[in-house]
């Protein structure tokens, strides 16, 4: 059991940060969006980077089929599973998984697990020891996400129990390389958390944001919030958008993972806010559903069974043109729409296999804009229907700020109000 929060102590700089480099190789000039390379030990990444969430057990692994940029796993979901649980132990997770070596690993805590068992006397030196055993590239420390809407106490003891967890964590740390996580719901909420982290692990190299998915998930929630926050943002979205964006400014060189919205959209909202890094487990999600996804598209369902809010890839004129161009390995084995259709159609695996390609391809696209210095123009295109293109204006509004290098944004937001409501 963790101990009870009591007082700050003087700040305390932990040697594992300094196994990880973070450097950005771009930035645009009228986004947040940039690349770089992150380097944690031997292992190197790109970015922005996309982990892709998998389960102990599950089925498809898209890496025996094309390379992956990182896999994410949860310590929770690894702990519950005996045998297999010990296996991983004695093998490492990336052997154990089949990973190549140099394929870089994220593991999530387990916090919201955890919380929805109502256990917050979980012992963070368990998941220590657990890293320890499984060597990830990274391990996020134990964290407790926020809730919108239960007490503010409620989630200032959460908050207070993710200070105690960090600084337990980091003092009793060998040579894992940790990512600390903030959590907020508010820009001041944000400003404090980040003061926090600061006092207990001096600047952070990676650094990680959570909380946010109750916030981006839907309209009624985001009504509800507004009221609640008297009024002081459109939605629960733009709320999000301005937790990252204060984010960001504190940490301006870290390397920053926002945890749980790493959908094929919402990604480039995040990577244009200046994200690093992302996961989801929404290409296996999706594929549950009998969805596809495709670039710049909504999810496709692959039956024909006509139901609400349910677009069908058959009546789609465009998404059957883009499953014909789709160069995935289960698109390939077959020459013509119907078969592809077919093939998608009957397996949770080629459904799954065709999404996470798809989840990578759509990273890498955008990383090629940045290098183009055109993010505005690829994320308007990818947004243009959806929801989320309301967001657009927060998301490229570059008021007068010098960054770290010296950079002012030069974005003209009227001219782009105009544009983003002729989409």
């Amino acid at each position: 059991m963790t101990k009870e929060y009591t007082e700050q102590r003087e700040p305390t700089h932990m040697t594992p940060q300094c196994s990880a480099l973070y450097e950005v190789e771009k930035k645009t000039r009228s986004t947040g969006a940039r690349i770089g390379k992150l380097r944690v030990g031997d292992t190197k990444m790109s970015t922005p980077i996309l982990w892709l969430g998998h389960r102990v057990g599950g089925t498809p692994k898209p890496w025996q089929a094309f390379h992956l940029p990182g896999v994410l796993m949860n310590a929770l979901d690894i702990f519950a599973t005996g045998q297999a649980s010990q296996k991983a132990r004695e093998a490492g997770i990336n052997r154990y998984l089949g990973l190549d070596p140099s394929c870089p690993t994220l593991l999530d805590s387990g916090g919201y697990l955890y919380l929805k068992r109502n256990d917050l006397e979980a012992d963070p030196c368990d998941i220590l020891n657990l890293y320890e055993d499984l060597a990830p590239t990274i391990g996020a420390v134990l964290d407790y996400p926020l809730d919108p809407f239960v007490a503010i106490e409620v989630n200032q003891r959460r908050w207070q129990q993710t200070l105690v967890n960090t600084r337990l964590m980091f003092e009793r740390n060998g040579h894992l390389t940790l990512m600390p996580v903030v959590h907020a719901h508010s820009v001041s909420q944000a400003q404090k958390a980040c003061t926090e982290l600061r006092e207990i692990i001096g600047e952070p190299v990676i650094v990680g944001i959570g909380s946010l998915v109750p916030l981006m998930r839907t309209h009624h929630d985001g009504r509800l919030l507004v009221e609640r926050t008297a009024g002081q943002h459109k939605s629960s979205r733009h709320l999000a958008v301005e937790v990252i964006k204060t984010v960001r400014t504190e940490f301006p060189d870290a390397f920053l993972h926002v945890f749980g919205v790493g959908g094929t959209t919402t990604m480039h909202l995040m990577f244009a806010l200046g994200v690093d890094s992302l996961d989801s487990i929404g290409w296996r999600l999706k594929a549950g559903y009998g969805a596809i996804q495709l670039p710049g598209l909504g999810d496709r369902f692959t039956g024909n069974e006509h139901r609400r809010n349910r677009t069908l890839l058959i009546e789609d004129a465009v998404a059957k043109e883009a499953l014909i161009e789709c160069q995935c390995p289960v698109c390939q084995e077959h020459s013509t729409f119907e078969r592809r259709l077919i093939a998608l159609d009957s397996s949770f695996n080629n459904r799954a296999l065709h999404n996470a390609w798809v989840f990578v391809q759509e990273v890498n696209a955008f990383r090629e804009w940045v290098k183009a210095d055109s993010v505005e123009q690829f994320v308007s295109q990818r947004l243009q229907h959806s929801p989320l293109k309301s967001l657009l204006p927060a998301v490229f509004d570059r008021i007068s700020k010098v960054d770290s290098d010296g950079w002012v944004g030069g974005f003209n937001v009227s001219e782009h109000l105009r544009d983003s409501a002729a989409l």
